[in-house]
């Protein structure tokens, strides 16, 4: 079935095709009251740069392994105060893997379940720490204003 302006779903099941289709998706929270649908379900937003003014955007990214790998998957974008980019997931063929939101020194002091979760998602790449973290990453899209997209590093 072809992406549309029309598409809804949840967002563990956004794919790398959602995302070349439509760079940037939004959490459809004015539609949690239909049936079947709750506060997970996302829309693609029709536009080519992430817009001011809004909350967890959900923006397409290449990603980079530390090891050399190229992935696919999201970071997360609000841009009402400033613009700030948080660790989205990395999706592919059958997986949906939330990034770590914190490195994993902070995340040994104060959150071990992120220590886990990094662990969870090294394993499920196939690779140890070493190979997958930094994971450097270039947003498919430019925020408005803006002429270049940003790119960065999960730690």
């Amino acid at each position: 079935m072809p992406i549309t302006p029309d598409t809804r779903k949840p967002v563990d099941d956004l794919t790398v095709e959602d995302f070349l289709a439509y760079p940037i998706w939004e959490f459809a929270l004015d539609e949690e009251g239909i049936e079947g649908r709750d506060e997970t379900w996302v829309r693609p937003v029709d536009s080519k740069q992430v817009p001011k003014g809004e909350y967890s955007q959900l923006v397409g990214s290449e990603f980079v392994t530390a090891g050399g790998e190229n992935l696919h998957g999201f970071m997360v974008v609000s841009t009402c105060d400033g613009v700030e980019v948080q660790a989205g997931s990395l999706v592919g063929d059958g997986y949906y893997l939330p990034l770590p939101q914190m490195s994993e020194e902070n995340a040994r002091k104060d959150a071990p379940w992120e220590v886990r979760a990094r662990h969870e998602l090294e394993k499920a790449l196939g690779g140890r720490g070493l190979r997958v973290f930094p994971l450097s990453y270039t947003l498919r899209a430019a925020i408005q204003g803006e002429t270049v997209a940003r790119s960065g590093v999960v730690e």
